[in-house]
């Protein structure tokens, strides 16, 4: 057969190989609806079945457990389904639950509220939020008890809170208070051939220091020292007020760390021993109460719409929530393949629901959650101008979730006001990248590099040569240009004097405490203050509850179904010719080296790694960027 014609029969092959996976994808697709709709229907019909429940007149208490862990965005309806369906603990969204204890302050019946803690995972700001929630319901004068099966920094923290404590009698604790564990990697890759290149502007932006230092910078040690003593102050402070203990002797359980449940019981952390339905006992005959209700009860007795952040209210006049959670990207699809927008920030989502809360004239003010450590350049300035534009017409009050750093801070900056839970992080202006090179894989494994190409930055794209100093001093002059201007829009925004913001940047992380007296932060606070400070701003009555508004659009996962079959067709079809990778233009493909692997390069699978085990070995949220396809990062 001659060369044409096997030429030919592949490209045929190669086409009814492509109609196969459509076909087989048409038939996924077909099967997941039939599926997804008998599921529908008969929960649908359970529910139905399902008496709602007969509650009565009280007196009652509300009894919450929490095992499970704190989601950032309300999740959809699908994924609810999923988790009753699965079995899954339901994550909390916190609007939801100020929402229903809100109606049960005023719910003459309820007459306090027992709270098993169970299981809670979650950051230090989303505890302080709850914390906070827990506060409103006590301005009620109805008692809080919670029960704890075991202590940790976070558990505590928040039970702390309550009027009354028990412990189970052989749950212990372990407190040690805020603590950051830092790991390095710098000698281990040296030795596996890899070394690392690092360009940076501000001494604090460490992202990168795990891959070529074997400790900690002095300027690392000093940033994470004074986060850490902010932090703890902050827990000792909150403690103190609730426990009414001795500042010095709160400080010192904190100190110790670890307590069985008699000494807890004997320094009087706790105020009882014994176990959960004893708890429930003990709150029942405190308030004089009949019975105990569970709140997701009392939420379908009542008919709480679970969407409960949307208050009823006048309806010409609204709020807006638009939401950036996740690494800023310029496009999920196209840097994560598998993922989908709502896991990452990225410009053109943000554009849509920005221009949408603009253009709404129900909405008068919005409020922007942002719980992001940063990523793109290009995508965060992207967004900035949006946010600013937005803010030119109407209050924009940025909230701040587990952190607003670096990209996720720079998108901050132009709005109203900024509000953020006290152990909130945020900060990091500066900016980093870093470049791969392995010369020394050749001499110890045989691997060698070759990059064809005409380019004068050859030696920076081939992976295994070190980058010339020319090579280095063009990205410093790109990054120093890209600082410049981070800096300068932070002084705009904020209105502070470009000379001060130098002073904060150099990429040094701040928790919200110390932000607000940098003048980085305007208040300490979470989502409902957020939303009170976006009814200030907008000339609402701060009293009366308003409508808040979303981005209309719904996304149903089905077209994530329709991806899976698609995008096999697609990585099939284009990677059996067997081609190599082009390097492309623009800061975001910098980083691929014309080689592949399985669809990843190496240095992305190993900043991957070394990203995986440092978060693993780690029990606090790291401030750090880790870009993934981006050089230039904020």
């Amino acid at each position: 057969m001659s060369e044409n014609a096997n030429k030919v029969l592949s490209i045929f092959k190669k086409f009814f190989h492509a109609i196969w996976f459509l076909i087989r994808g048409y038939f996924i697709v077909v099967g997941f609806i039939l599926t997804l709709s008998i599921i529908v229907i008969s929960v649908a019909t359970t529910s139905k079945l399902t008496p709602k429940p007969e509650i009565g007149t009280g007196p009652f208490i509300l009894t919450l457990t929490f095992d499970g862990s704190i989601a950032e965005n309300e999740p959809a309806m699908y994924e609810l389904l999923l988790q009753r369906l699965l079995g899954e603990k339901p994550s909390i969204y916190l609007p939801n639950l100020r929402a229903t204890l809100r109606r049960a302050a005023s719910d003459d019946r309820v007459k306090g509220l027992h709270v098993n803690l169970h299981d809670l995972n979650g950051s230090w700001s989303e505890f302080a939020e709850l914390r906070q929630i827990f506060q409103t319901f006590q301005e009620s004068e109805k008692p809080i008890h919670i029960f704890l099966s075991s202590g940790d920094n976070l558990s505590y923290f928040l039970a702390s809170v309550a009027n009354s404590i028990s412990h189970a009698p052989t749950g212990g604790f372990m407190m040690p208070g805020p603590a950051f564990q830092l790991v390095y990697f710098g000698k281990a890759l040296r030795d596996l051939g890899i070394d690392v290149e690092v360009v940076r502007q501000g001494k604090f932006k460490s992202a990168f220091e795990p891959l070529i230092r074997n400790a900690p910078s002095p300027e690392t040690l000093e940033m994470y020292t004074t986060m850490e003593a902010s932090l703890r102050s902050y827990i000792v402070d909150s403690v103190v007020e609730t426990r009414k203990a001795p500042k010095e002797k709160v400080r010192k359980w904190f100190e110790q760390g670890i307590f069985t449940s008699e000494d807890a019981l004997k320094e009087r952390m706790v105020d009882t021993l014994c176990y959960v339905e004893d708890s429930e006992e003990i709150l029942l005959q405190q308030t004089s109460s009949e019975t105990k209700v569970a709140v997701e009860d009392y939420e379908e007795e009542l008919g709480i719409i679970k969407s409960s952040i949307e208050e009823q209210g006048s309806q010409d006049q609204s709020l807006a929530l638009i939401e950036a959670f996740g690494e800023i990207v310029m496009s999920s699809g196209a840097q994560n393949p598998g993922r989908s927008e709502e896991d990452d920030v990225t410009p053109l989502r943000l554009a849509d629901e920005i221009s949408w809360a603009k253009d709404e004239d129900k909405v008068k003010a919005v409020v922007l959650r942002i719980s992001s450590p940063g990523g793109s350049a290009v995508a965060s300035d992207l967004i900035w101008e949006e946010v600013r534009k937005l803010a030119a017409t109407k209050p924009v009050v940025v909230s701040v979730g587990e952190m607003a750093a670096s990209g996720g801070y720079y998108i901050a900056a132009p709005a109203s006001r900024i509000v953020a839970e006290p152990a909130s992080l945020v900060g990091s202006i500066g900016v980093i990248g870093m470049n791969l090179h392995c010369e020394a894989c050749e001499k110890k494994y045989g691997v060698s590099f070759h990059m064809i190409t005409q380019s004068a930055r050859k030696k920076f794209l081939n992976l295994g040569e070190k980058s010339t100093s020319n090579d280095l001093t063009l990205l410093e002059h790109s990054m120093d240009e890209v600082y410049r201007v981070f800096v300068k829009k932070v002084s705009e925004g904020r209105n502070i004097p470009i000379e001060a913001v130098e002073k904060l940047a150099e990429g040094r992380v701040y928790t919200a405490l110390q932000a607000k007296k940098l003048g980085l932060v305007d208040e300490l606070g979470g989502l409902w203050d957020s939303f009170q400070a976006a009814k200030s701003l907008a000339g609402l009555d701060v009293n009366k509850l308003y409508p808040v508004m979303r981005y209309p659009e719904e996304k149903f996962p089905l077209d994530f179904a329709f991806s899976i079959p698609l995008k096999g067709l697609l990585s099939h079809y284009t990677n059996s010719f067997a081609t190599p990778s082009i390097i492309g233009s623009g800061g975001k493909s910098l980083l691929r080296r014309g080689v592949r692997l399985d669809h990843e390069n190496i240095q992305e699978w190993l900043i991957r790694k070394v990203v995986r085990w440092q978060r693993i070995l780690s029990n606090e949220p790291y401030a750090a960027l880790w870009p993934d396809h981006v050089l230039l990062s904020f």
